[in-house]
């Protein structure tokens, strides 16, 4: 079973479409959600900042995470972060 929708991309240059989608996955697996996710995240640069983080060193990831703390951290939201792991703290990012 599907739906249609009226996709009005972020970008104004861009034309407005009538798009459809599929209920199967139901709220769980929303398709419209995963859609729009997918959207924003190719966008914003998401898959190129995830290369980039994916390709660093073990080392370069450390230094890269130090800057994230200290770039990101306030009293309550520094000590959030000092307590998670690099990995963690990068996986955000992605």
């Amino acid at each position: 079973m599907s739906f249609k929708y009226i996709f009005i991309p972020a970008d104004e240059s861009k034309p407005i479409q009538e798009l459809e989608g599929d209920k199967a996955g139901g709220l769980s697996n929303d398709f419209l959600l995963q859609s729009a996710k997918d959207y924003f995240y190719q966008r914003n640069g998401g898959a190129s900042r995830k290369s980039t983080l994916d390709d660093l060193s073990s080392d370069e990831r450390k230094v890269y995470a130090d800057q994230i703390r200290k770039q990101y951290g306030s009293n309550d939201t520094e000590n959030k972060l000092q307590n998670l792991d690099d990995e963690m703290l990068l996986n955000i990012f992605k």
